[in-house]
């Protein structure tokens, strides 16, 4: 097994066995606010029939683990956006799932998916994205391409 490949391996053990002993940091500002620079997460292995429109969902792509919220839910597929980029959509297929993540830890404070202030921030999430989908299918109707306005 080469050095790159072992390393994937490596991070998938992490994924798969992350709890409050054992947690992966976020990285990156894509899914600010809710998730910021530094935040410490549990991710749970999650079988495909269960995820759900709103959930956060770490996957496999190109040699990286993106964590993203999931918009879409198709056969196969699942479309994502991010809380901090709405207007970028992506895409994975059943197999590149890992997990979801179920808790988020910053500073000295956890915050649970069961937690009313994560459900709340999940509703504001999913409307933003529903808001941005509107703006989009409009802006191909009238010939705009994509809009960029919130």
């Amino acid at each position: 097994m080469n050095h790159s490949r072992a390393l994937e391996v490596a991070r998938e053990i992490q994924i798969r066995v992350s709890d409050r002993q054992h947690t992966l940091y976020f990285h990156g500002e894509s899914m600010e606010p809710f998730l910021t620079e530094g935040d410490q997460l549990i991710v749970q292995k999650i079988a495909w029939d269960d995820i759900e429109i709103g959930d956060i969902i770490t996957y496999r792509h190109e040699g990286q683990y993106p964590t993203k919220r999931v918009i879409r839910k198709h056969d196969d597929l699942l479309e994502f956006r991010c809380d901090g980029w709405p207007w970028c959509v992506f895409e994975t297929t059943r197999g590149e799932v890992l997990g979801r993540v179920v808790a988020r830890r910053r500073g000295d404070e956890w915050l649970e998916c069961s937690d009313p202030g994560w459900r709340a921030s999940t509703r504001r999430a999913l409307a933003k994205s529903r808001r941005r989908g509107l703006f989009e299918a409009l802006g191909r109707v009238v010939g705009l391409g994509r809009f960029r306005g919130e």
